[in-house]
């Protein structure tokens, strides 16, 4: 599967394959939140209704300088994706 959609949050770059299963999860994770951290979530809701393939939380490094550094989540999965197989995944320990 082709990793479409980019999303930076917290200083790591995250790969989604499908806009609707990042957007779901983060206007989930908007409506939890206050302050701060909902301003992110907010940031990246926004660019994701945008159509954006790199959506950022606006707190951030830039992509380049994460890229650079190895800053890439890792997921415990066959695709590297948050939404593989139908199933959100989160980062391994």
């Amino acid at each position: 599967m082709a990793k479409n959609i980019q999303i930076i949050c917290y200083n790591q770059i995250e790969y989604w394959n499908k806009r609707e299963n990042a957007l779901s999860f983060y206007k989930n994770a908007e409506r939890c939140c206050e302050g701060s951290e909902r301003e992110r979530y907010m940031n990246i809701v926004d660019d994701l209704e945008d159509g954006k393939a790199l959506c950022e939380d606006g707190c951030s490094l830039s992509a380049e300088y994460l890229r650079a550094n190895g800053r890439i989540m890792k997921v415990d999965n066959p695709d590297g994706t948050r939404d593989y197989n139908g199933k959100i995944w989160y980062p391994k320990n």
